[in-house]
């Protein structure tokens, strides 16, 4: 793996042509999702905000408060019909808006820093991250001339109950090639499921939602959130009780005596869950960021408030199904909203 994948623009342009339309539109719309998550990721980062590799575009751009990247026109060629704000002419045209006036700059990338004021710094990185999402739409058309084939990497079919991530199936579904690092992705993934199972069988296991009754009542007297320097997860999983408890009553206002997490921040947390928010992590940042919490952090950059908030969302929303805990590591916690009826929304 690790391969570099070179085409010239016609070369690549060829192979477009060769594949469906839902393809092309799928391969184009993966890029410009990318895009945008790049340019928020490095962004939020100049804001101090520490972004899990999970957080998708609209995720972050809840932290930033002035621009944002809204798309790019490709004209196939440079062509004076499509230019940038100074007046040179283009053939990538891309796409920014200020957050707080709703304004929209069309321009080439590298006068960005020049139109927008954005550090130089920044406007470097977000180059070099939009030129790696380019060399891997090279990794991938290079891979469909060439016959890729995912039997060439895995045994198939799959296990039973082994749930392919959503970015892959996208790709597998329309035929398409995987990338190398969702390759090694999808291999570590079966590496665990099959870790995760009884030898003589792959059969999918009940999942119940972590209990943390048992995680409040642990954590009064033995966690410190605002002096230990070391992260709770990296000596033990704080969310790995899985025996069910009595739910005592709770208040109308949802709120909860979580030690550390006052009633306005629960609020906040409700509030930014209900608008889409997945991520413990960024919620974590944006209560940090918005709504004046602590800002102190584990030795992970993983902020002290970050437990608390998974408690509340475990404790609280989950069991009044809002929501769900869909995935969880060392990394983040991502939750899903439900409906009344218990289906993902």
């Amino acid at each position: 793996m690790n391969a570099v994948y070179s085409l010239t623009m016609e070369e690549r342009d060829s192979i477009l042509n060769q594949l469906s339309e839902e393809q092309r539109v799928f391969l184009a719309d993966t890029l410009k999702r990318s895009r945008r998550t790049v340019f928020a990721r490095h962004m939020a980062a100049r804001k101090g905000a520490r972004i899990p590799e999970t957080a998708t575009y609209e995720e972050i751009e809840h932290l930033l408060e002035d621009w944002i990247y809204v798309g790019y026109i490709d004209a196939g060629v440079r062509s004076t019909d499509l230019k940038c704000e100074c007046g040179a002419s283009l053939r990538y045209q891309h796409h920014v808006e200020n957050k707080k006036d709703g304004s929209v700059l069309k321009l080439g990338i590298k006068h960005l820093e020049e139109h927008t004021l954005i550090d130089a710094k920044i406007v470097s990185q977000i180059i070099k991250g939009f030129d790696v999402l380019d060399q891997e739409q090279f990794e991938i058309l290079v891979k469909y001339r060439d016959g890729w084939q995912l039997s060439d990497y895995f045994t198939l079919p799959l296990p039973d109950g082994f749930e392919v991530p959503k970015d892959i199936a996208g790709h597998l579904e329309l035929g398409l090639p995987l990338l190398d690092r969702q390759v090694a992705r999808l291999q570590e993934s079966l590496r665990k499921f099959r870790d995760s199972r009884p030898p003589s069988t792959f059969e999918p296991a009940e999942h119940a939602l972590p209990a943390m009754d048992a995680l409040y009542a642990a954590s009064q007297p033995t966690l410190s959130l605002n002096t230990d320097d070391d992260d709770p997860q990296l000596s033990f999983d704080l969310f790995d009780m899985e025996q069910p408890q009595t739910v005592p009553d709770r208040p109308a206002d949802h709120t909860y005596p979580v030690p550390g997490l006052s009633s306005s921040l629960q609020a906040a947390v409700r509030h930014y869950l209900l608008q889409g928010i997945r991520s413990a992590r960024i919620l974590s940042e944006l209560l940090i960021q918005h709504h004046h919490a602590d800002d102190n952090r584990y030795i992970t950059e993983k902020p002290h408030i970050y437990p608390l908030v998974s408690m509340y969302i475990d404790r609280i929303m989950a069991e009044e199904g809002i929501c769900r805990l869909v995935s969880r590591d060392h990394e983040d916690r991502l939750y899903e909203l439900m409906d009344p009826e218990g289906d993902s929304l």
